[in-house]
């Protein structure tokens, strides 16, 4: 049986505008956390839920779902603290040596984990899986360059330069990016630390002018991955892979992943838990 140790961060608030349940986080965050648990079917699991400012009820839906879990309560100590303390955790545990990190806004299909669990212990070695093949990587030209392409049980695994904070790695790939992901707990951006992870269309300075042209708040990404993290130039590269189709998408209803009915797989989740 495979075995997996995941830290999974949650508040109360809403944030954004989620495909369903826009105003009541509680049944979005029991929308994602019944399709998470569906998907740990047959995986040995131990979770650790950080709860960051939530009411008791919180603790409760965990309980409701999974079994071998640990709670982590914070004072609202917000998104880049939160993901310091997952950061902290999956060092520390010793539970599994693939780690994962989950936000509370994700849904998961139901194969989700064998699948991300099966690819990563495969002979192909991947360094870090994301869930969510993000819209952004068929809209925007940053994603666009050259990938490398793994055909794996059914999915395409393709190589992203970027992805959200939502993904799996293991320990010891953790363990050697662990200055880089820290970056995120002072004002870091997600994308710029993934480039520094990825290098792809991080070194060419033709690059920073192009996407600055285009949109300003790339020329932040770029400085950002300067200012944080410089030494990024002389680090090893190291591979992010995302499935297609997705396994698992982002709620925010702007960023859907494409080509899957999900409000169909919405549906049918919310009738098995609220009807």
């Amino acid at each position: 049986m495979k075995k997996i140790a995941i830290a999974y961060r949650i508040y109360p608030g809403i944030s954004k505008t989620p495909a369903v349940f826009p105003d009541n986080k509680f049944k979005l965050s029991e929308l994602c956390i019944s399709s998470l648990s569906n998907s740990l079917k047959s995986i040995d699991y131990k979770i650790w839920a950080i709860l960051d400012n939530c009411p008791s009820e919180y603790k409760d839906l965990f309980n409701k779902y999974f079994t071998n879990i640990e709670f982590i309560e914070t004072n609202a100590i917000g998104n880049a603290l939160t993901f310091k303390k997952q950061l902290e955790i999956l060092l520390e545990q010793n539970f599994s040596e693939n780690v994962y990190f989950a936000e509370d806004d994700y849904f998961y299909l139901p194969n989700c984990m064998q699948q991300l669990l099966d690819f990563i212990e495969s002979e192909h070695k991947p360094d870090f899986v994301t869930p969510y093949d993000h819209l952004d990587y068929y809209t925007l030209d940053f994603h666009k360059h050259k990938k490398e392409i793994i055909n794996y049980n059914g999915y395409s695994w393709r190589t992203e330069n970027t992805t959200c904070m939502t993904f799996l790695t293991k320990k010891e790939i953790l363990r050697k990016n662990k200055k880089i992901f820290l970056t995120y707990a002072k004002n870091n951006y997600d994308a710029s630390l993934w480039l520094a992870i990825t290098k792809i269309k991080a070194m060419n300075p033709i690059y920073y002018v192009k996407y600055s042209l285009q949109d300003l708040s790339w020329l932040k990404t770029y400085a950002k991955l300067w200012l944080h993290t410089p030494y990024f130039i002389i680090n090893p590269k190291f591979k992010l892979f995302t499935p297609v189709p997705s396994l698992s998408t982002h709620l925010e209803s702007k960023f859907l992943s494409p080509n899957i009915d999900w409000e169909n797989k919405f549906d049918e989740q919310i009738k098995n838990i609220f009807i």
